[in-house]
């Protein structure tokens, strides 16, 4: 079964060096990470809620992010 996602004024854009894409979803306020192998789309940054706390997962906030990039470790880099 194969869950929907509805992105809400998509921004930025980066993909990992296993073809992943991340999504910087400024309407929702979150970063999506859409899986190459199966297409599923995962929120892995962002409360939801319009704000500017850092942090892991779902304890960040972001307000209106623009950009963001992955380097070869892995890690994101949000501007927010």
């Amino acid at each position: 079964m194969r869950k929907s996602a509805r992105l809400n004024r998509p921004h930025g854009f980066a993909i990992d060096h296993k073809g992943n894409l991340f999504v910087t979803d400024q309407g929702n306020n979150k970063v999506k990470k859409i899986h190459v192998e199966d297409r599923e789309v995962e929120t892995i940054a962002g409360s939801g809620h319009e704000g500017d706390l850092e942090g892991v997962g779902s304890a960040a906030s972001f307000n209106y992010s623009h950009g963001i990039a992955v380097d070869t470790d892995g890690n994101l880099f949000v501007a927010d």
